[in-house]
């Protein structure tokens, strides 16, 4: 009777096992896809590709220590925007049982993240897989302290968390390790232009009088993502050169400004 206990104890350990090579099969065999996806999700994005693959090998990975990584980079940069699609390309659900995404202020208190967290997940922390994604921390936030399990991944269990911040030492101070801390710089000036022309059109510098202005616009943008965009969405109506002109005159009688200057005054702009 003992040796058939024994015998069926290591059958389940084998099926077990078997279950096990089958998943992770399944998930490396849907691996490149979930990039493609990922890509796809952010072609609008200009300079991000390599930022794409350093989040995609965090998600896929299984090594020790990879359950945390940190982007940083100033307002405008760009963060959001690789986090959003982590949120929505569905292929990433299926090696998670729940994605959150949370947009934080640099005033959000553990008591306030512990709250939404434990809505979202139901309090159940330790039985499920989860990517939690927070956006917009501005100081460092005790995990254990607002629910979440510690350590992460007990029980061989894909738990990770994704923090974006302006500071770099709030990645450090939330566990981030050097090697998974993702820095987002600014454009370079060809990335901008690009971006630029893209989403304001070529054909608003079929006149010479406009390029020129444009591109000293561009250059007072910093390469900021996000200024950009605001700047080209109102800019992208006008195509007489005086007010170009004009738009060029305000810009410049309002420079140098800081980057955090910049963004409301483009902000301001865009409701115009």
């Amino acid at each position: 009777m003992w040796l058939l206990i024994k015998i069926i104890h290591h059958m389940i350990k084998f099926k077990g096992a078997i279950a096990k090579l089958e998943e992770a099969a399944a998930r490396a065999h849907g691996r490149p896809a979930r990039l493609d996806r990922l890509r796809s999700a952010c072609r609008h994005l200009t300079g991000v590709d390599s930022h794409l693959t350093r989040m995609h090998d965090f998600l896929e990975s299984d090594l020790p220590g990879g359950d945390r990584l940190g982007i940083w980079g100033r307002r405008g940069a760009g963060k959001t925007s690789l986090l959003t699609p982590l949120q929505q390309t569905k292929p990433y659900h299926a090696l998670f049982d729940r994605v959150l995404y949370f947009a934080l202020g640099g005033s959000s208190s553990v008591t306030d993240v512990q709250h939404c967290i434990g809505i979202c997940l139901g309090y159940s922390y330790g039985v499920v897989t989860f990517l939690l994604l927070l956006d917009g921390l501005g100081a460092p936030v005790d995990l254990a302290a607002a629910g979440v399990p510690m350590p992460l991944g007990k029980g061989g269990r894909r738990q990770k968390v994704v923090v974006a911040s302006e500071i770099p030492d709030v990645c450090a101070l939330m566990g981030c390790t050097a090697d998974n801390v993702v820095e987002i710089g600014c454009l370079g000036e060809d990335d901008a232009w690009g971006l630029f022309r893209d989403c304001v059109g070529d054909k608003i510098f079929q006149d010479s009088r406009i390029r020129p202005l444009a591109k000293e616009m561009v250059e007072a943008c910093g390469g900021l993502p996000l200024a950009l965009r605001m700047f080209d969405c109102p800019m992208s109506a006008i195509q007489d050169a005086d007010e170009w002109r004009y738009m060029h005159k305000y810009l410049k009688a309002r420079l140098p400004l800081s980057h955090e200057q910049l963004l409301d005054l483009l902000d301001n702009i865009g409701h115009w």
